[in-house]
């Protein structure tokens, strides 16, 4: 798997590598192959994605922010430096908490 986008010469803090502009989604491929997919979100404050599902586990990884995760009616909260993950097949959204930007990678595989 080839990953682009992340820096090689020296670390530097994975949100730093994604934006969202006011009232925007943004996201980034960081890798795309038939066993994974590694893509960086930014939502601006107020920001969802409505429900979607897989054909894959996924992997919330919370950047900066708090990520709200809704399973069948149910929330779960996603702080920075948490994680949570979505078997595959279980429609869920996402979206962020308060009025804050909420940065998170989401790992399909």
């Amino acid at each position: 798997m080839s990953i682009k986008g992340v820096p090689t010469d020296a670390a530097c803090p994975l949100a730093d590598l994604i934006v969202a502009g006011e009232h925007t989604v943004a996201s980034r491929g960081l890798a795309r192959q038939q066993v994974a997919d590694l893509t960086l979100f930014a939502f601006a404050a107020g920001e969802s994605v409505s429900e979607e599902r897989y054909p894959a586990d996924t992997v919330y990884v919370c950047l900066e922010g708090t990520l709200a995760v809704t399973r069948g009616g149910e929330q779960a909260l996603v702080p920075a430096g948490n994680c949570l993950r979505v078997k595959e097949g279980v429609g869920h959204a996402v979206s962020g908490v308060g009025g804050s930007v909420v940065k998170f990678l989401q790992v399909n595989a």
